[in-house]
């Protein structure tokens, strides 16, 4: 176990209700901290366990120089939740959040009881072709829909400059398409500011998770049900990939939930909708 000096922070809420109530971790994204998750917190903690999360050098997380490995940041992240939490726990990660969320529920089935991804992607960077046919790789090929490899090339460049002006850049693109995308944008800016800010290297090291992690041909080994949630304008994570990502998937896989007012972050935009599918997801 990591010493405490070096811990995650970890926000628990519960709720009122005593007793055999669900635990639910939620994980942020890239950019943000465990603050984005404040306006929808009070509805969900009235039937589960809320436990936020800090990701590595995000908010109140500090950040060591091996976290850049995204396998050793993943381990560092289920460590410290094996630590707090007494025993299994339904996980649920939005944008960035949600690769953390599959892999630990890809690399730990027997802490996870489902997971969840929230606007998130297996592999977040468009790529020009992918195999669909095992049989004849080279035959029939689709492309994987995702962020273009430029638009995350200049976030990167960016960052080197003026990273407070790229993230306030980054919350206008993850509210971009949604009906009501200044006053999500102000709502993003404010729980940002309620941090302290991001450590400069886990920053650089997240945009290179988004342009290099691809979990795709992982998703076949998942041992626990997969649930996806997706905005249907969407900027960031296409609503075609709801579609791509079937066939990467065990057959018994729950169908992807579509939210259509909303871009990236279904959980601002239809908060109630929102609390309603969390609350048949740790229901089973």
């Amino acid at each position: 176990m990591p010493n405490k000096a070096r811990e995650l922070s970890l926000h628990v809420q519960k709720c009122q209700q005593t007793g055999n109530a669900p635990t639910l971790v939620l994980l942020h994204g890239w950019g943000l901290n465990k603050e984005i998750w404040t306006p929808v917190l009070p509805r969900l903690a009235e039937f589960a366990h809320i436990v936020t999360v800090d990701l590595p050098g995000f908010g109140h997380s500090s950040w060591q120089s091996e976290n850049s490995q995204f396998d050793h940041a993943c381990h560092r992240l289920m460590a410290n939740l094996a630590h707090h939490l007494d025993g299994p726990f339904y996980i649920a990660g939005w944008s960035l959040g949600g690769l953390f969320a599959t892999q630990i529920a890809l690399d730990y089935p027997t802490y996870v009881r489902r997971v969840m991804t929230i606007a998130s992607s297996p592999c977040f960077m468009a790529r020009e072709s992918v195999s669909i046919s095992a049989s004849a790789p080279c035959s029939q090929t689709e492309a994987w829909p995702g962020i273009k490899r430029e638009t995350l090339e200049a976030f990167r460049y960016q960052l080197s400059t003026n990273f407070q002006k790229t993230l306030e850049r980054f919350l206008a693109v993850q509210a971009l398409g949604s009906p009501a995308a200044k006053e999500e944008i102000k709502t993003m800016r404010a729980l940002l500011a309620s941090c302290p800010e991001p450590a400069p290297e886990a920053l650089v090291a997240g945009l290179r998770w988004l342009a290099e992690v691809d979990l795709r041909e992982d998703l076949s080994a998942l041992q626990v049900p997969l649930v996806r949630l997706y905005g249907r304008r969407d900027s960031l994570v296409p609503i075609a990939t709801s579609a791509a990502i079937t066939r990467y998937l065990p057959s018994h896989m729950p169908a992807s939930i579509q939210f259509d007012a909303s871009a990236h972050a279904p959980f601002i935009t239809e908060i109630d909708r929102f609390v309603d599918t969390l609350n048949d997801f740790v229901l089973e």
